[in-house]
Order: structure tokens, then C-alpha cells, then sequence
């Protein structure tokens, strides 16, 4: 089996795998560890193809990231003195899509492969649709719309990938390669699913998705009028999702998302203000904002030096399924520790790790950058990737994508594209920077 095919393979998994098992009981529920198989198996894929002598095209900035975060992450571990089961427990939750970003490294895919690889994402997305449908007309819970979740099991988790989507194909049309019926058509195709769940940070991240790779353009073609244009866009998608939004869930509250965002409704979602100590069940989190369980992470982490650079220890904030993995996550879990990525860091790597993790950001966004200004045969991708990449930066604060098979994966193996395209470029332009020594040049190497 080629590397291409496995990642064919791959995203059917995880794209269809715990909606079948988890939603409908078609499937073993224990085949939901085929997923972690799947992983498992593309690292293994790695090692065989260094084995053999492929070369790893990643720059060193890189790599020293990934050193120092795998330090930070045993130094806590052991400061904290974490049980190994929630230790590997917590590696499996923050490590497990990794050998993804790993596999362009070492296998570069064919234009034609890439190509049918995009393809298959798209089609994923068009199958959201029926599904979706489904759920709204024929969901089990008529009070709430956070049932209509497609294929990826969570609302917000759907939204933040058909955006990421949309921000691809408007990167192809303005470069060039879409027309404006072929882009208009997926952009619908891609917004429909989102109008019919109670995501409103969807209004949030459809900008950001559309401006980047605009802004990108913009920079490397030094004309400004495209962001112009790019407004407008932002606006008529903004006022046409807002619309949808509010006849598709006209029977639901908060359905109004102009006074959602402008009465103050919008503050009390992400802050509450609630006291930790505020007695409320067990699992019951709704009071519990985004803002509340970043600013509970910081104050715990601000007791101590120790705990502020390396957080509580990997694993030992997570919930498990089994006290032996579990930590001490039920001393916190009334603060909602795992709500979004970014709580979810401090807590368990602070400070230092989620610097690391914001640097690295900083680093795949740049080298997209450059590579949607480059003659790159993912010259192309790399303009909306960018905006992908920023997509990706806004959820860390909004949801927990750590835990998010489609979302992470699909961002780990692109951004492994990326950073080894951009590699290849740099080697190659100092190759043909360098000066020549005769009619052999291979005897200086």
C-alpha cells in the first residue's frame, strides 16, 4: 500500500468511523481504537521510510520545537509526580495526530495524488450535508440544536472544518484557479451545514478564514484593492449565515446573532464570573464560560514558578474513562479544565508549553506565507492554508480542537506539507545561490 493510498484510507476513518460507532452502534465500539491504530500505523510508516533512507525535509526550527516541548512535557510530568497511566493517557491526547505532520516529510505526493486528496475532503463535506439534514429534521432533542453535528460529532467541530474549507477554496479562487460559479457553489455547500447547528462563533471565524489569504495576496502582489473586495465578501457571507441561521433555528433562543453579539449576550457566553467554589452537580459545566476556564487555568498555575512554566503535569488534568488514567482531574473538572485548547495547555503544560505551541503557529503561518508568494507547485494551497492556520489560532481560546480527529489530523498533514514544501524550497534556492567550482561539482559535496 502506498502512503498515498493509506491517507485516502485514513480520512474516510476518521471522517465516518465514530459517527457510525458512537451515533448509530453500527459498529463494535471497540473498533473506535482503530482510529488510534490509524496513527499508530502512519508512524510506523515514517520510521520504515527513514529506514530505508528517505530524507526528513523539515527545518531545524522545527525540531528544536518539538524538542523542547517533549521536555517541558517529561519535566512536568516528573515535577508533578503523574501516574504513568494518565502520563501516557495525556501524550495520546496531545501527541496522537503527530505522525501525520510527519509523513510529507519524509513522502512527497504527486500533483495528480494531492489533488484527489483535496477531492476526497470535498466530497467528505458534501456528505455533511444529507447528514446534517437528518439530524435537524429528525434529531432527538428538539430544545437544542447541538445534536446537529454532521459526521464529526460536535457542532463547533463541523463549523471550524467547513470554514477551514471555505477558506481553501477562496485561496484558489483568488489565485486564479476557480471560477467565482465553481467557488460560489462550494462556498454554499460548505456554509449550508453551519446554519443549522448553534455554533455562532462561526460568524467569528468566517473572516478570519476569508482574510488572510487575502491579506497574503495582497503583501506579495502589492495591491491592497483584492482586501477590498474581500470585505465585501466577508460581509454578504457574515449577513447570509446570520439570515439562514435565524430560519433554521427561529424556534430555538439566542437565534438572533446581530443582538446575540451587540446586547452583551455574547460577554455573558464566553464570562460568567462564576466563583469556583459555586456549588453546582458534578459535570454540570454551563455556567462555566470560555473565558472562565482560561482564567481558572491561569490563576491555578500562577500559585508557583513550577506550576506556571510547566502546568500540573501531562494526563493529570484530562478525564478518563478509568481512575487508574484519570490524574487528578476530578479536584478539577468543576472548572472545566478541558473546554477549550488553550485552558486544556495551561493547565497541563503551562506557560512554556503553550508558548511552544503559539510559536509553532506563528512558524506554519509564516512558512505558509512564503510559500503562497513562491513559483511552489502548493504555491496555491499555501494562500488559503494560511487562512486555515489562522482559523486554527482562533479556536485555541474557542474550543478544545486537541481532541478533534478530523480538525487535527487534517491540520497536522497539511501543515507537514507546507513546512516540508518550504524546506525543498530553501534547500533548492541555496543549492542555486551557491557558487560553482568547475565542471564537478558533486566532489565538493
Amino acid at each position: 500500500m502506498t502512503a498515498h493510498r493509506y491517507v485516502l484510507i485514513s480520512l474516510v476513518i476518521i471522517f465516518f468511523l465514530r459517527f457510525l460507532v458512537e451515533d448509530y452502534g453500527f459498529i463494535g465500539s471497540a473498533l473506535n481504537l482503530l482510529i488510534e491504530g490509524v496513527c499508530f500505523l502512519c508512524l510506523l510508516i515514517v520510521f520504515i521510510r527513514i529506514a530505508r533512507g528517505a530524507k526528513l525535509y523539515v527545518s531545524t526550527k522545527y525540531l528544536v520545537i518539538f524538542v523542547l516541548f517533549f521536555a517541558s512535557t517529561a519535566v512536568g510530568a516528573v515535577v508533578n509526580s503523574v501516574q504513568p497511566g494518565a502520563v501516557l493517557s495525556g501524550i495520546r491526547n496531545t501527541y496522537m495526530y503527530m505522525p501525520f505532520f510527519l509523513l510529507p516529510l519524509v513522502w512527497r505526493f504527486s500533483d495528480e495524488q494531492f489533488n484527489q486528496q483535496l477531492k476526497l475532503i470535498i466530497l467528505c463535506a458534501v456528505v455533511q450535508i444529507p447528514v446534517v439534514v437528518w439530524q435537524y429534521m429528525f434529531g432527538y432533542s428538539r430544545g437544542t440544536m447541538d445534536h446537529v453535528v454532521g459526521t464529526l460529532m460536535v457542532g463547533s467541530y463541523l463549523s471550524i472544518f467547513l470554514v477551514c474549507c471555505m477558506s481553501i477554496a477562496w485561496g484558489y479562487y483568488l489565485r486564479g484557479q476557480l471560477s467565482l460559479r465553481r467557488f460560489l457553489f462550494l462556498c454554499l455547500i460548505f456554509l449550508a451545514p453551519t446554519t443549522v447547528n448553534e455554533t455562532k462563533g462561526t460568524l467569528l471565524l468566517i473572516p478570519m478564514g476569508f482574510l488572510i489569504p487575502a491579506l497574503v495576496l495582497s503583501v506579495h502582489r502589492r495591491n491592497f484593492t483584492m482586501l477590498a473586495m474581500t470585505m465585501i465578501i466577508v460581509v454578504a457571507m457574515a449577513t447570509l449565515f446570520m439570515l439562514l441561521f435565524s430560519v433554521f433555528l427561529s424556534d430555538m433562543k439566542n437565534t438572533n446573532l446581530m443582538s446575540f453579539f451587540l446586547d452583551g449576550s455574547f460577554i455573558d457566553y464566553l464570562y460568567s464570573g462564576l466563583d469556583e467554589n459555586a456549588p453546582r452537580d458534578y459535570g454540570v459545566l454551563v455556567d462555566v464560560g470560555r473565558i472562565d476556564a482560561i482564567m481558572y487555568a491561569i490563576k491555578y498555575i500562577t500559585k508557583d514558578v513550577v506550576h506556571f512554566f510547566f502546568g500540573y503535569g501531562v494526563g493529570n488534568v484530562s478525564e478518563s474513562a478509568s481512575s487508574l488514567i484519570a490524574g487528578d482531574f476530578d479536584k478539577y473538572a468543576h472548572m472545566a479544565p478541558q473546554m477549550t485548547t488553550l485552558s486544556y495547555m495551561l493547565w497541563e503544560y503551562g506557560a512554556f508549553g503553550v508558548g511552544l505551541v503559539l510559536v509553532g503557529i506563528w512558524m506554519i503561518m509564516r512558512d505558509s506565507f512564503r510559500l503562497a508568494g513562491s513559483e511552489s507547485r502548493y504555491a496555491v494551497f499555501a494562500c488559503g492554508w494560511a487562512g486555515v492556520v489562522g482559523v486554527y489560532f482562533l479556536s485555541l481560546p474557542y474550543k478544545n480542537i486537541l481532541i478533534s480527529d478530523v480538525n487535527g489530523i487534517l491540520f497536522w498533514y497539511f501543515s507537514g506539507i507546507v513546512v516540508s514544501e518550504g524546506c525543498r524550497l530553501a534547500q533548492e534556492n541555496s543549492l542555486e545561490a551557491a557558487p560553482s567550482y568547475g565542471s564537478k561539482p558533486s566532489q565538493w559535496a
